[in-house]
C-alpha cells in the first residue's frame, strides 16, 4: 500500500489492528475454556496474572499466535500450515465433485473479443477473492479449501457479459468427457461408514461422560494391617476432581464393591467447579479363614450428575493367618 499516511489512514489500520487483538484474546481465551471450567476461568480472569502464571502464560501465547496469523501470516497458515486442505485433497479421486474452472470455454485468456466469446477476461477477480491466495485458472490445488468465493466472483463478472460462469463444480472424470460422476462408489460409502462410526463412538464417549475424575491409589507405606479385633484394613489415598460447570458446591458420596460386610470410612467429600481433594480411603473386612490373598473391589464415587467407577484391589495377607500382624 504506496498510499500517503494520512490520518484517517492510520486510524484505520489502528482500529483494524485492535480488532484483531480484541478477536485473538476472546479466541485464547475460548481454547483454555476447553481446560478450566467457565467460573473457574472468569475467576482468573479476575485475578493478577501472577497468581495463575500457567493460565496467563497459555493465553499471551495464543493471543500472539492468533494476533500475527490475523495480521501477517494470513492466507500463508492455509498455504504451509493448515491440514484440512491436504486432507481433503487426500480423500478425492477422479470422481470426486470440486471448485473447477472450465478451460475449453475460458482459454485462452483475455483479448479484445474476450468478452464477446465468452472467454475468460482476465479480470482476476476469482484471484482476489480467494482467501488462501490461489489462482483457481491453475487447476485444482491443496490449498483449495472449496469456499466457492471464485464461483460467485466469475458468476457476477460473466452474467454481466451474458455468458455463463467460467468457475463451477465439476469433477476430473466430467471434465474428461467421462459422463456424471457415481454418487455411489466404494469410497463415499467407506467415507460414509468411517463418519457414521466417529459419530457414534463421540456420541456415546458424551453420553457416558461424567464432570468428574478419580483416582484410587494405596496409601504409601502399607499394603493392609490386620487389626487387633481381627479386621484387615486397607487404606488407600482417593483423589476426586470436579469439572462441574455449576457455581454450587456438589456432594460425593463413596462405596466399596466386591467385599461382603466391608466397612467404608471416608470423609464427607465437597467441592467447587474446578477444585480437587485428596482424602483418605479406609476399607475393613473381618477375616475369614481361606479368604484369597488379593481381591479386586471397585470403588464407586458418585454425585448428583454422574458415576464414576474405579477398580482397586483389596490385600488380605490370608498367608499370614495371624491376627495383630500389620505389613
Amino acid at each position: 500500500d504506496k498510499a500517503p499516511w494520512t490520518g484517517a489512514k492510520i486510524a484505520k489500520r489502528v482500529t483494524k489492528h485492535v480488532i484483531y487483538f480484541l478477536i485473538s484474546a476472546a479466541l485464547a481465551h475460548v481454547f483454555l475454556s476447553y481446560f478450566v471450567s467457565v467460573p473457574r476461568l472468569y475467576e482468573i480472569m479476575r485475578t493478577s496474572p501472577l497468581e495463575n502464571m500457567k493460565a496467563f502464560g497459555v493465553v499471551a501465547f495464543l493471543t500472539g499466535a492468533f494476533y500475527f496469523c490475523f495480521s501477517w501470516f494470513r492466507e500463508q497458515f492455509c498455504n504451509y500450515l493448515c491440514p484440512y486442505a491436504r486432507f481433503q485433497g487426500a480423500l478425492t479421486d477422479n470422481e470426486t465433485v470440486q471448485v473447477t474452472y472450465f478451460p475449453e470455454r475460458g482459454e485462452p485468456r483475455g483479448g479484445k473479443t474476450a468478452a464477446k466469446d465468452g472467454r475468460c477476461i482476465d479480470c482476476h477477480k476469482c484471484v482476489i477473492v480467494c482467501p488462501a491466495g490461489i489462482d483457481i485458472r491453475d487447476g485444482f490445488q491443496l490449498e483449495c479449501i472449496a469456499c466457492s468465493r471464485c464461483i460467485d466472483a466469475c458468476t457476477g463478472v460473466m452474467e454481466q457479459l451474458g455468458h455463463k460462469t467460467l468457475v463451477g463444480y465439476s469433477s476430473v472424470a466430467e471434465m474428461q468427457g467421462k459422463g456424471q460422476p457415481r454418487k455411489l462408489r466404494p469410497r463415499t460409502l467407506a467415507y460414509a461408514a468411517l463418519l457414521l462410526g466417529l459419530i457414534t463412538v463421540g456420541f456415546t464417549l458424551v453420553g457416558s461422560r461424567v464432570p468428574f475424575q478419580a483416582s484410587v491409589n494405596r496409601a504409601p507405606g502399607s499394603l493392609f494391617t490386620i487389626d487387633d479385633d481381627g479386621t484387615i484394613r486397607n487404606t488407600y489415598l482417593l483423589k476426586v476432581t470436579s469439572n462441574d460447570p455449576s457455581p454450587e458446591p456438589i456432594s460425593y458420596t463413596v462405596r466399596v464393591e466386591g467385599l461382603d460386610l466391608a466397612e467404608v470410612v471416608a470423609p464427607d467429600l465437597e467441592l467447587t467447579s474446578g477444585g480437587s481433594r485428596t482424602l483418605p480411603l479406609v476399607v475393613r473386612v473381618p477375616y475369614v479363614e481361606g479368604m484369597e490373598r488379593t481381591i479386586p473391589i471397585t470403588v464407586y464415587v458418585t454425585s448428583p450428575s454422574g458415576e464414576l467407577a474405579v477398580e482397586a484391589t483389596f490385600k488380605t495377607g490370608a498367608e499370614l493367618g495371624a491376627a495383630g500382624t500389620t505389613n
